[in-house]
């Protein structure tokens, strides 16, 4: 070439062969520049005064970008789970390179190294912040409560807990009592340990009832099962839960027995008893210091206790104080009778869950009502009528429900044929 073809011009001479050496990334691409290209960009930039800037202001901006990010790290840390800062971390991280990148590209240099490691540092404070404080929270209502209520109410509790108050407060709960029937001859014909198998296969499936139902179990006592609605979560229709699982509980019961049976078991067959009320209680943490346990005790909480034990006396599975049919008024309930519990000064009117047809409930509760206003009013001869009403409608059902309440209109009539046959 004529040596005017150079005049005035820079010449560069290299290599720029796939595969040699002299190659170089860059940021603008992702394949390799050689170097005799990259110094010829070098030079163009020299002369051209085309050179990548960064103004005075920018660190100060920086800076002020940072600090956003980081205070949203630690605002989402410190109310939304823990994932979301991870997430926030993840997408500033990304944003910010991506900014960098589309400014570099026109010219202007963005820090790279010293944000990314501020926010990385944001964020592990923030992480740390979550789970030693915040999470710590969460952990320890998860552990309190994983054995005694349903893992989607667990959750719900976890997510959140100034809905809990601890320590003990007073809120209208349905208490519940499950016993098993014929307990101590069960006992007495196995060994201890198969004793201990027959309960847990027992017990779970009825815990399982209480808690699908909404309910928390409050412990076991020997061979009872004690669980309560309303606490430590709002059920404004705790009453109707309860009657709900006890029902429930009394088909799981029967399911057991009938297993046990296919299986060739010797043993009684197993039944279950319930008791329920419903009525004001004291819930929180109860016991000492050292050991203590979300339970719940108060006057109510007798009475379902009461109420349990009178199942076996009027030979029914279930057996409901009458607040407990108030406040579920749209179920089956069939009135039984008004009983004199231990502990208490003024009678407790009791109630089933008929599970008979509905024309039969209707005709027998408003029977049994009769007989209930017969006594209380000594019309032992109405009552006597409406009790052999009752016994044709009931059909076999509800024997010794009829035996107790044929025994007390006998005694209210006992003085009158006294007091006849004395009589000129």
């Amino acid at each position: 070439m004529p040596k005017e073809s150079f005049r005035g011009r820079i010449v560069l001479v290299g290599a720029a062969a796939v595969g040699i050496n002299d190659t170089f990334r860059t940021p603008f691409g992702s394949a390799p520049l050689p170097g005799v290209e990259r110094m010829a960009n070098v030079i163009d930039t020299a002369l051209h005064g085309d050179f990548i800037s960064r103004p005075d202001a920018l660190p100060a901006a920086e800076m002020a970008a940072v600090l956003a990010v980081a205070l949203t790290i630690g605002l989402i840390g410190a109310f939304l789970p823990t994932w979301s800062v991870v997430a926030t971390w993840s997408a500033g991280l990304a944003l910010w390179l991506a900014v960098a990148q589309l400014a570099l590209g026109r010219g202007l240099w963005l820090s790279v190294a010293s944000p990314l490691i501020t926010l990385g540092l944001g964020m592990m404070t923030a992480l740390a912040w979550r789970i030693v404080v915040v999470d710590r929270e969460e952990r320890q209502v998860r552990s309190a409560f994983r054995r005694y209520l349903a893992p989607s109410l667990v959750a719900e509790l976890a997510a959140h807990p100034e809905r809990l108050r601890l320590g003990g407060e007073t809120r209208e709960m349905t208490v519940l009592f499950c016993d098993i029937r014929n307990f101590t001859t069960l006992s007495e014909s196995i060994t201890e340990q198969n004793l201990v198998r027959l309960l847990n296969g027992l017990f779970t499936p009825l815990v399982d009832v209480i808690l699908n139902h909404h309910g928390t179990v409050d412990k076991f006592i020997g061979d009872c099962v004690m669980a309560f609605w309303n606490a430590p979560l709002d059920d404004p229709d705790h009453a109707r839960h309860a009657c709900q699982a006890a029902s429930a509980m009394l088909a799981a019961a029967a399911r057991v027995a009938a297993r046990r049976s296919r299986e060739g078991s010797t043993l009684p067959p197993i039944a279950v008893g319930i008791g329920l009320n419903t009525g004001p209680c004291c819930v929180g943490n109860l016991g000492s210091e050292q050991r203590f346990d979300y339970s719940v005790v108060g006057d109510a909480v007798n009475v379902a206790s009461r109420m349990e034990g009178q199942t076996k006396t009027y030979g029914v599975s279930l057996v409901a104080a009458d607040p407990t049919r108030m406040a579920s008024p749209d179920l089956p309930w069939l009135v039984l009778d008004e009983v004199l519990v231990k502990g208490r000064t003024t009678p407790v009117r009791t109630h089933t869950l008929w599970s008979g047809p509905r024309e039969t409930l209707a005709l027998l509760d408003s029977l049994h009502r009769g007989i209930l206003a017969a006594l209380a009013e000594d019309r032992p001869a109405d009552g006597l009528r409406l009790l052999a009403e009752a016994r044709a409608a009931a059909r076999g059902d509800l024997i010794a429900t009829h035996a107790i309440l044929a025994t007390k209109l006998e005694r209210l009539e006992q003085p009158l044929r006294l007091i006849t046959s004395s009589s000129p």
